[in-house]
């Protein structure tokens, strides 16, 4: 079974939690903290999941693959597939050290169907439906752990 992990407080994500914010300033990079559209291996992934018409027609539209899967699928969420990948995401120790303060938790997730998981260079994207809370834990423990850690 495939896992992920993902940053939350009070049950929402980075972003939507106000987290990511609160704890860097709003330190956003389009090269190190890309829109889900903007992922090359997300993009790749998702395509795959329409059929050659539909492809044509998001063409011709100007809509990205990705984000009309988002608007298709609005129980989507977003993590990562490894603490390296969480680590270049977050890469300053004092933001996992803010999120701690304001109750930031790594949270993995076990998917019962894995083919509900795209997993980009940057972040992955899964289906919340699909999965299930595994382990729940401080953010901070993300100081302790090797990069190279895998889930």
């Amino acid at each position: 079974m495939a896992r992920v992990l993902r940053i939350e407080r009070g049950g929402e994500g980075l972003y939507a939690s106000g987290l990511w914010y609160l704890a860097t300033g709003d330190a956003d990079s389009d090269d190190v903290h890309p829109a889900p559209w903007n992922d090359s291996a997300l993009d790749v992934l998702v395509k795959q999941a329409y059929s050659c018409e539909e492809i044509q027609e998001m063409r011709h539209s100007g809509v990205y693959p990705v984000r009309r899967w988002l608007r298709d699928h609005p129980e989507t969420r977003f993590g990562f597939e490894s603490v390296d990948q969480i680590r270049r995401w977050i890469y300053k120790d004092c933001w996992i050290e803010r999120m701690a303060e304001l109750g930031g938790e790594l949270v993995t997730y076990e998917l019962k169907q894995p083919d509900f998981c795209f997993v980009g260079y940057t972040q992955v994207m899964f289906h919340g439906f699909a999965a299930v809370e595994v382990k729940r834990e401080p953010i901070s423990v993300l100081l302790e752990m090797n990069h190279a850690t895998t889930i």
